[in-house]
């Protein structure tokens, strides 16, 4: 497992993100489908996970994890008289 940790700051966050490469261990027969948290592309085997906010999300990549972060959390996301 590769893990990688990075110091960010946007906005008023400061903090330290823990992401790794994950892997997903199925069943031949299972039929559940994982999917990624920005673009919804289905992921096969290997996803990238990361805490946002205090929650695990599943991303396809890198990139969309940083998409994330970058673009939809702050236009999307909660406000800050929301948190």
């Amino acid at each position: 497992m590769l893990a990688h940790c990075w110091i960010f700051s946007y906005g008023n966050c400061r903090g330290k993100i823990i992401s790794s490469w994950e892997t997903i261990e199925t069943a031949w027969y299972d039929t559940s489908v994982q999917t990624c948290a920005l673009c919804g592309q289905m992921i096969p085997k290997r996803f990238w996970e990361a805490e946002v906010r205090g929650e695990a999300l599943v991303f396809c990549s890198e990139e969309c994890e940083q998409l994330y972060r970058s673009y939809w959390l702050p236009k999307y996301g909660p406000k800050e008289n929301e948190r």
